[in-house]
């Protein structure tokens, strides 16, 4: 592939989408450990839920033939039998002429048909006087009512979000089997690039990008290790991509350009293929898509807004995709605040600030850190245009991370 042989925005965004799979193996893990997991298969209820009839309402369960006649005008007497608070088991037969109190949540006696709530009621010497009548089931939940033993509660590839973990609960489920999380290995290039936490030199930065990836990724849902920071030679970048191997993404931030110290293209043509090496977007124009082996590798840019941006606009919604996190919202229409030049023949990323209605460009350069800090979203400037006026109208996709 001809070096820095520009791809369009799309072309690399899809193409990253193609390649990021969803791992195949699977995992049994306990259900109160599972949320936000991708489930591996179909999860059938084994159970009824309610499995026993229920009250819906503190009451008296009755049979419907005895309080048929009920009303203000005519009220009817029953004898009261017993009490069923909720989580006891009912000792007894509801018969003819009787009835017993039973508490919201209480399961039915045998032989009662519904349940007359309180209010409709009055207690007397060990006799209910009911004021009201009562259809077959009311106020009763019957057994698989809201969930039936059998029904598919949770879908092969469903994320599980906290709901459906109390679903799984409420249905006795300890264990569930998910899909291995994605695993992302993390290497920063650079001989001016310093871990957080040693001395900083007079000419070096610390490493943003990394903790960035890590925090981002780890929200998606992957499994992430670092593997440090590569010199700025091929031997270097070629031990931490070995060092990274057989992970199901490699991320690398920086040393991806055309700059006499940028070897990554090298490291990687030695091990796998490149599949895209040059997008026509800016920020991220050197961003480099291949493979190693199993691994797909992604070169992003160095600098921290670039990184961020891109990663955003074309990693993470792959992520998001199989980890079945929530992806970009589709963009909306903002008016820009300000007057703003952009570079023809490239899709430009634009931070920006969002404050009603209106967007303003908040872009201090790829190198800036406050960029991104300060951006409400992503604003798309078409590769058409070289210059786009206040009040402008342009695309936004909102970011709130």
């Amino acid at each position: 592939m001809k070096y820095l042989r520009l791809s369009g925005y799309e072309e690399a965004r899809d193409a990253i989408a193609r390649l990021v799979a969803m791992p195949q193996d699977t995992e049994r893990v306990p259900v109160d450990e599972a949320v936000d997991r991708v489930t591996a298969c179909d999860v059938p209820a084994p159970i009824d839920i309610p499995h026993y009839p229920k009250s819906q309402m503190d009451g008296y369960a009755v049979k419907v033939d005895d309080v048929a006649e009920a009303s203000e005008a005519r009220s009817v007497t029953l004898t009261l039998i017993g009490h069923i608070d909720a989580g006891a088991v009912p000792g007894f037969t509801v018969k003819p002429g009787t009835c017993a109190y039973v508490a919201t949540g209480a399961a039915l006696p045998e032989g009662a048909e519904a349940v007359v709530m309180l209010e409709d009621a009055d207690l007397s010497d060990g006799t209910v006087v009911f004021r009201r009548s009562a259809a077959p089931g009311q106020h009763v939940m019957a057994p698989g009512f809201d969930i039936a033993r059998g029904d598919i509660v949770v879908r092969t590839h469903d994320r599980l979000s906290s709901r459906l973990i109390g679903v799984l609960s409420a249905l006795g489920i300890k264990h569930i089997e998910v899909v291995r999380r994605p695993r992302v290995a993390i290497v920063s290039t650079g001989d001016e690039v310093v871990a957080p936490g040693k001395v900083l030199g007079p000419a070096s930065t610390y490493d943003a990008n990394a903790a960035y990836l890590e925090a981002r990724l780890t929200q998606l849902g992957c499994h992430v290790t670092r593997h440090g920071i590569a010199a700025d030679t091929a031997a270097s970048i070629g031990e931490k991509l070995d060092e990274a191997r057989g992970a199901d993404l490699v991320l690398l931030s920086a040393g991806v350009s055309k700059g006499r110290r940028d070897h990554v293209v090298d490291a990687l043509s030695k091990r796998g293929e490149i599949h895209i090496h040059g997008v026509a977007i800016k920020p991220g124009k050197p961003t480099l898509v291949g493979t190693m082996g199993t691994s797909v590798v992604i070169g992003l840019p160095g600098h921290p807004t670039s990184c961020a941006v891109i990663f955003t606009m074309l990693v993470a919604p792959a992520i998001a995709a199989i980890t079945r996190r929530k992806g970009h919202k589709s963009p909306n229409p903002y008016k820009l605040m300000t007057r703003i030049t952009s570079t023809r023949g490239r899709l430009q990323f634009l931070p920006v600030r969002l404050e009603g209605s209106g967007a303003v460009p908040i872009f201090r350069g790829s190198g800036a850190l406050s960029s991104f800090l300060e951006a409400d979203g992503i604003a798309l400037i078409p590769p058409s245009v070289e210059y786009l006026d206040e009040g402008d109208e342009v695309l936004v996709y909102e970011v709130d991370d």
